[in-house]
């Protein structure tokens, strides 16, 4: 096998990847990336990906009153998608990471 074989089958494997979390329905900050990643128009998906960040920073944690609270399963998911995409997101959704960001509280949980 050859480099470049190889690289067709890595490409073509992780196309089916991105296809099977496109299908699964439920987006959230990690899984919004497959949509964003074939998806033409960024635009089209402002709902999902503002639903995406929205609950997983807006969680409902114990103890965490009306605080928010966040460890590492919410930050690096949020900086991971603000990293990636944000020439293309939504200015809700940046705004919703930024603000998770400066007002938020780090909590390690059970990690």
């Amino acid at each position: 096998m050859t480099q470049m074989d190889y690289d067709r089958h890595v490409d073509a494997r992780a196309e089916q990847i991105l296809a099977a979390v496109r299908q699964s329905g439920r987006n959230s900050m990690w899984s919004v990336h497959a949509q964003l990643h074939t998806q033409a128009e960024a635009a089209d998906l402002a709902d999902q990906v503002i639903e995406a960040v929205d609950r997983t920073l807006y969680e409902i944690v114990a103890g965490g009153d009306d605080a928010k609270l966040g460890g590492p399963f919410h930050i690096l998911p949020a900086m991971l998608l603000l990293c990636r995409w944000e020439a293309v997101m939504d200015s809700a959704a940046i705004e919703s990471i930024r603000s998770f960001f400066l007002e938020g509280v780090q909590a390690r949980g059970n990690t």
